[in-house]
């Protein structure tokens, strides 16, 4: 019965630990209607050289043309 009791608990404060430790979402861009209501902090990268030549090589290349961004090239 006590290791019972031991294990509920232990279920319990897992539980709980799981469900306070909640959703972060931070917001560095913000374009549109209602963008100006939008608290838009700075990135955490700072944005030198290295950084963008490592982005360039392992990230997908974008469409000039905005009308073909979204389009699946199935």
């Amino acid at each position: 019965m006590n290791r019972r009791r031991t294990t509920l608990r232990l279920s319990l404060v897992t539980l709980l630990a799981a469900c306070a430790t909640g959703c972060y979402e931070r917001v560095v861009r913000s374009d549109g209607i209602g963008a100006s209501h939008s608290d838009v902090q700075p990135e955490y990268r700072s944005d030198t050289a290295l950084d963008r030549a490592w982005d360039s090589m392992f990230s997908p290349p974008k469409s000039p043309d905005r009308s073909k961004r979204f389009v699946d090239s199935k």
